[in-house]
């Protein structure tokens, strides 16, 4: 069965481009140039993975990956595009729960590429993620830090037994981060296992990374348990305490 990917953007033109690389790949596409639409597109169609331009209504795309991530709490794998070059975009796009950046003009190849590198490495969580806590990997199979498992085999992490959405970086970077616990991890280093040096170049963005896994395991965000910074070098996961019942 083919998978659908939604492109959202004022430019037919892309999608017209980029249509037969997405055919030969084994994927379908839908276009819309309409953010109200594409929330409803992404309901019905159930889409694998949405791609959405920058451009044309900026201000606008970004409330659009707000609604998506914060208010719908969808996490379907989400690739921004733009001819623009500025870090505040790549930023904010990665605060707002982005999975990749890139810039126009689109490569067809290179675009399918990163779709299908994504949907590589998201292939074990969705759905597959949903699942009811009892069926949570045996313990040797898992990572553990004390409320956090973390399980390599289907991408899954939970804390105090709850499932935590994250995006395949993020999800990345706490599992590197995990299994050197007790290690002080650069910036560089992380940016490393999160993968394009194009589009992720500042060591920076490894801070928006951070500060969102943060939310997601921290007891408290601002006084966080697991996650240390470690001044001049980057981060590092403190060892706690397993407690078994």
């Amino acid at each position: 069965m083919s998978q659908t990917v939604l492109i959202i953007n004022p430019e037919p033109l892309i999608t017209s481009k980029v249509s037969d690389s997405f055919r030969e790949a084994g994927f379908l596409h839908c276009h819309t140039s309409d953010l109200e639409e594409g929330l409803h597109l992404i309901k019905d169609l159930q889409p694998v993975l949405i791609i959405l331009d920058l451009d044309f209504t900026r201000y606008q795309a970004f409330d659009f990956c707000r609604t998506l991530r914060m208010q719908q709490q969808n996490w379907t794998p989400l690739i921004l595009m733009s001819e623009r070059d500025e870090e505040f975009d790549l930023v904010l796009g990665l605060e707002l729960g982005a999975d990749d950046y890139i810039r126009k003009p689109v490569r067809a190849k290179e675009l399918v590429a990163r779709v299908k590198s994504i949907l590589r490495r998201q292939s074990m969580v969705w759905p597959d993620l949903r699942q009811e806590v009892s069926n949570l990997p045996l313990k040797d199979d898992i990572l553990v830090n004390g409320d956090i498992s973390i399980s390599p085999a289907n991408y899954s992490v939970y804390v105090k037994n709850i499932l935590i959405d994250l995006t395949m970086k993020e999800f990345e970077i706490l599992l590197y981060l995990c299994q050197n616990k007790g290690t002080p991890i650069s910036r560089e280093q992380l940016l490393s296992v999160v993968g394009d040096e194009q589009i992720l170049a500042d060591p920076r963005v490894i801070d928006v990374f951070i500060s969102r896994i943060r939310e997601k395991i921290e007891p408290c965000r601002n006084k966080p348990l697991y996650i240390k910074t470690v001044r001049g070098i980057g981060y590092m996961m403190v060892e706690q305490k397993v407690y078994v019942l």
